[in-house]
């Protein structure tokens, strides 16, 4: 499901965004429930869906946060995760 909304950092309330995020319900023919770093980062290197590849997403994703300075702990995991994966 698409959802928008908001994005407040932590670090600088007054630069909030308007961002577009996913959320993969049971429903969802992508759902993988809880799963390690190395399960997602495969579902992330093989999935799409209505707004492009799952791998062109997490790459905008993250290089949208390291340009708002804002470091977080799985999306780093998943990075090194999907960087093993692709090296095979």
């Amino acid at each position: 499901e698409q959802h928008e909304t908001m994005f407040y950092p932590m670090e600088e309330r007054n630069r909030t965004r308007r961002v577009i995020m996913y959320v993969a319900t049971p429903e969802n023919r992508n759902y993988l429930g809880p799963s390690s770093s190395q399960q997602i980062a495969r579902q992330i290197l093989h999935a799409d869906g209505p707004s492009g590849k799952n791998i062109d997403y997490f790459q905008k994703l993250y290089q949208a946060m390291q340009q708002m300075n804002v470091h977080d702990v799985h999306l780093e995991e998943l990075k090194r995760a999907l960087e093993v994966i692709s090296s095979m």
